[in-house]
């Protein structure tokens, strides 16, 4: 049976995606457009902000006062079973593969969700944390389709893990870091130190004036920084934070430019890990 309100030959570019590990397509399914939708389609870029301004001038003119996200991003995709792999015949969604579906999406915590498609589809950079409720499509009561409400917990989506590795011989000479995140402001990357000789260490980024002290550090001691959950530890003392100057590292983006020029005190090797943020809707 062939139905007219599903039309698979019409894919959207997105046709399958990721969620905690697993594939859609691993269950036999996939995206599918839900209507013959042909034509100029309208969606939302970027992420919503909702402005606060006070008037000013007798109502001539509003300043702003403050601006914030509004509401996380949300998104509706329909899945219905892949007929390449089970044949436009054999469309009807059994129970048992439901339930299967059901146990691994609807869940009451937010996973790494990513879409993935074809060579056309250029999203496979970004990635949500998501979760998803479930509403059955039937036709004549017989279940054909499933439309997934996706629930995130952010305005925006997030890009792959950026990894910087770099020797520290030369202290004075500036180690160049683009921040790619799509939003300004700062950016509180993880680090990984290893410190190559005696003395007090400094980190400092010259585009934000940023700058991390730690004193009385010891050749082949590795310091290890972690701002998302406040913790900083290393490998030869345990009162690191008497020596440390309270002020995490960070990196800047503004509308001049991305680059942060950084240099630090003493020999050392660097890791340096943050994952850029993403202003793009879920399509």
């Amino acid at each position: 049976m062939i139905l007219p309100i599903f039309i698979w030959e019409k894919y959207m570019y997105a046709t399958d995606f990721e969620y905690d590990g697993q594939y859609l397509s691993d269950y036999g399914f996939m995206i599918c457009d839900p209507y013959d939708s042909s034509g100029v389609q309208r969606y939302a870029g970027g992420s919503k902000i909702t402005f606060h301004k006070c008037k000013t001038n007798h109502g001539k003119k509003y300043n702003l006062g403050y601006a914030q996200y509004e509401e996380c991003i949300h998104v509706t995709i329909t899945i219905i079973k892949n007929p390449a792999v089970y044949g436009k015949d054999n469309m009807q969604i059994t129970n048992d593969e439901y339930r299967d579906l059901i146990r691994w999406l609807n869940r009451r915590e937010f996973l790494k969700f990513q879409l993935l498609g074809g060579d056309e589809y250029d999203g496979e950079t970004c990635y949500y944390e998501a979760s998803f409720n479930i509403y059955k499509l039937e036709i004549y009561g017989v279940l054909y389709g499933l439309e997934l409400s996706v629930e995130t917990n952010a305005p925006f989506g997030y890009g792959q893990e950026q990894i910087c590795k770099w020797t520290v011989k030369d202290s004075g000479k500036p180690y160049i870091l683009a921040n790619t995140s799509d939003e300004l402001g700062l950016l509180y990357p993880s680090l990984s130190i290893e410190i190559l000789a005696d003395g007090d260490f400094t980190l400092h980024n010259q585009l934000s004036d940023c700058t991390m002290k730690i004193e009385t550090c010891k050749k082949g001691e590795t310091i290890f920084v972690d701002p998302e959950n406040s913790r900083i530890e290393s490998t030869m003392r345990k009162n690191i934070c008497d020596a440390w100057n309270c002020e995490y590292f960070c990196i800047e983006n503004d509308m001049n430019t991305r680059m942060n020029p950084i240099t630090c005190s003493l020999p050392c090797k660097i890791e340096l890990r943050y994952i850029p943020i993403i202003k793009d809707s879920i399509e």
